[in-house]
C-alpha cells in the first residue's frame, strides 16, 4: 500500500517525538476524503493517505538546492514517488497536492484533489472554523478521533524553519503561489 510506504518515509524523517504530527497527517487525510465525499469526487483513499503522510516532509529535511519546503518535500519523496506505478495524471496530482497544499488562495489550474487537500489544510489550521462546506459534526468527529494535543509546538518549529531556512521572501511563494506548470 502506498500509504504504508509514505508513512515509513515520513517516520524516517520525522524529528518530533509523540503522536502530534502523526495525528495531524491523519486529520489531513480524513478531511480531504470528507471533502471528496462532499464534492462527489472519487478519491483514491490509499493515495490521499500517502500524500497526507508526505505533505510536510519538506520541513523535516535540509536541501539547500530547493527554494522552499514544498519543493524540498517533493525532492525528498521523489524516489518513493517514482517507485509508485502512477499514471501521468496521478503523478501530476500528487505533485500538485504536495506543492500547493499550504496555498492560502485557490489555484484554478490545479486538479480537484489538490484543491481538496489545500482546503483540508485550511480546515486543520483554522481549528475547524473554516470548513469549506463540511458539516460541523464531521469536522468535530475528525478532531475528536485525532486530537490536536501537542501540535502547537510542532507548528511553532515549522514557522521557525520556514522563516529562517526558507526566508521571508519564500513565504509569499509558499502561501500565495503562482501557478508554475514546469514544477
Amino acid at each position: 500500500m502506498l500509504q504504508d510506504q509514505a508513512r515509513r518515509l515520513y517516520e524516517s524523517l520525522n524529528p518530533y517525538s509523540g503522536p502530534a504530527l502523526d495525528r495531524h497527517c491523519r486529520r489531513i487525510a480524513e478531511l480531504t476524503l470528507a471533502l471528496g465525499r462532499r464534492w462527489s469526487v472519487d478519491l483514491d483513499d490509499d493515495l490521499v493517505h500517502a500524500v497526507a503522510w508526505l505533505h510536510d516532509i519538506g520541513l523535516m529535511v535540509h536541501d539547500p538546492s530547493e527554494p522552499h519546503y514544498p519543493s524540498r518535500g517533493v525532492a525528498a519523496a521523489s524516489e518513493l514517488l517514482d517507485s509508485w506505478e502512477l499514471g501521468d495524471d496521478d503523478r501530476r496530482t500528487v505533485r500538485e497536492m504536495l506543492l500547493y497544499n499550504h496555498s492560502l488562495r485557490p489555484l484554478p489550474q490545479v486538479g480537484r484533489p489538490a484543491e481538496m487537500i489545500r482546503r483540508a489544510v485550511m480546515v486543520e489550521h483554522s481549528l475547524g472554523l473554516i470548513r469549506h462546506g463540511l458539516d460541523g459534526e464531521v469536522v468535530r468527529e475528525v478532531f475528536a478521533r485525532y486530537p490536536r494535543q501537542g501540535l502547537t509546538a510542532v507548528l511553532v518549529d515549522f514557522a521557525r524553519i520556514t522563516l529562517f531556512r526558507d526566508g521571508p521572501s519564500q513565504l509569499v511563494h509558499i502561501f500565495l503561489p503562482r501557478w508554475r506548470p514546469e514544477e
